[in-house]
């Protein structure tokens, strides 16, 4: 008899010794039939439905989304979930053409707005040196005529 780690106790019984544990209490007796049983399924055919449980998953799954062979690896889609696919690269390729086209059109925006500020700043200081230049030249105009006269005047 020993003990493993989880808590288990294993027995190792002879032939005879296991024919006169099923001679004793029918309730002992049913208990240990059934965990040898659930023990014998779990080691023998449990293994076989894991194996078959994974084929038919695999199957369903080769079915339904695709498969993936050989390196460099070939990849197999169905149908419905290629067409997801191409539908969401179209969706995706959309939204970003747009948001690439929103964005040119900020950038040539704000490249007109800087372009028209500058134009505004050199028209507005044209403007203001010819308004100079003309008060100053009508100043100077309005003063020697005055001046003019004056000396006239002072002349007579």
């Amino acid at each position: 008899m020993s003990e493993n780690g989880n808590n288990h106790l294993t027995l190792q019984l002879t032939v005879p010794a296991l024919l006169k544990l099923f001679e004793g209490d029918p309730d002992v007796v049913l208990h240990i039939r059934k965990a040898a049983v659930a023990e014998f399924t779990r080691r023998k055919i449990g293994t076989l439905l894991d194996a078959a449980s994974k084929a038919l998953v695999e199957s369903e799954v080769a079915k339904q989304v695709g498969t993936i062979k050989g390196y460099p690896a070939k990849i197999t889609l169905a149908e419905p979930i290629l067409n997801a696919l191409k539908e969401s690269c179209a969706t995706a390729m959309k939204e970003h053409e747009k948001a690439m086209w929103s964005l040119v059109h900020k950038q040539i925006a704000t490249q007109i707005d800087a372009h028209l500020d500058s134009i505004r700043e050199k028209v507005s200081a044209e403007v203001k040196r010819r308004i100079d230049s003309e008060v100053t030249a009508r100043i100077n105009t309005g003063v020697r005529t005055r001046m003019d006269a004056a000396i006239k005047a002072a002349k007579a």
